[in-house]
């Protein structure tokens, strides 16, 4: 419900999906958080949250805030997702073999420690897990989350290739890994970015991460001033050489901020600020 409101409200333009996104991440904040940082997994009216919250519980929830970043610019949102990530590498990680259990590391004790690895109906933990590192490692510039999400992908190439209808969200961190990813940064707030987010949000583009707001607020936005006073968008691929600035001034409505050419053309277009297209290794 959380990414889905506020992935809807992102793309329709509907202020009452974000607001209900926001709302249902305060609830969860306040209802299912323990001090400590830990989740509960169950609650219901009129009884308190109980139960220690499995995997899924993590990764869905830092998957859901991760989109309600992108819809809001809150750093909050990212900051949570990543206190889940830190605890998810802490308490459920397989350092023998990759990936993830389903059950916490102070979990009631069982027979066997499940670590389920198919996705079903929906999305198994340990792929919604690798799905947010990956995104988080933008974002962060935490490298290591990087690592993390390649090495429990990797392990599932087999499988993957034999059975790809059981391994869809697998199937989409690999793509996502291999697409090398747009990291976009937009310098501002508010009606300043308006424009540069009608333009990003315009088409279907799942390979990027995009953060907005002040000039370090968020390790994506460190060292990206605003050029001229105008707000600025700064655009780059992760596994591209350092080439430096090869876009300048300006952008299209058509989506040209996203695709801004390797060659360093000129684009024609209102003036929007400057794109630059920088490698960024995080190994």
């Amino acid at each position: 419900m959380l990414a889905a409101f506020a992935e809807a409200g992102q793309a329709l333009g509907r202020a009452d999906y974000i607001e209900a996104a926001e709302s249902n991440a305060d609830f969860l904040h306040r209802t299912m958080r323990r001090d400590s940082g830990r989740l509960f997994r169950t609650w219901k009216a009129g009884s308190d949250a109980k139960y220690n919250a499995y995997l899924e519980d993590y990764a869905y929830l830092a998957d859901g805030l991760l989109a309600l970043y992108e819809a809001t610019f809150e750093r909050r949102w990212v900051d949570w997702a990543r206190e889940l990530a830190e605890l998810m590498l802490g308490h459920f990680r397989d350092t023998k073999n990759g990936g993830f259990f389903d059950t916490s590391d102070d979990h009631e004790q069982l027979i066997h420690r499940p670590k389920d690895l198919q996705d079903n109906a929906v999305p198994s933990g340990n792929a919604m897990a690798a799905s947010v590192l990956v995104r988080l490692s933008l974002l962060t510039g935490n490298g290591d989350y990087w690592q993390v999400a390649e090495q429990s992908t990797s392990t599932m190439n087999k499988f993957m290739a034999q059975y790809p209808s059981g391994f869809g969200q697998w199937l989409n961190v690999a793509k996502f890994m291999l697409s090398e990813p747009r990291e976009i940064a937009l310098m501002g707030n508010g009606d300043a970015i308006a424009p540069l987010l009608k333009v990003i949000r315009g088409g279907y583009r799942p390979f990027q991460v995009v953060a907005a707001g002040e000039e370090g607020s968020l390790p994506l936005l460190e060292n990206r001033p605003q050029i001229d006073g105008k707000s600025s968008p700064f655009s780059w691929g992760r596994l591209e050489p350092a080439t430096g600035m090869d876009c300048l001034t300006g952008t299209r409505t058509d989506g040209v901020l996203y695709e801004c050419r390797r060659e360093g053309k000129h684009v024609d277009g209102p003036d929007l600020g400057a794109v630059s297209r920088r490698g960024l290794d995080r190994q």
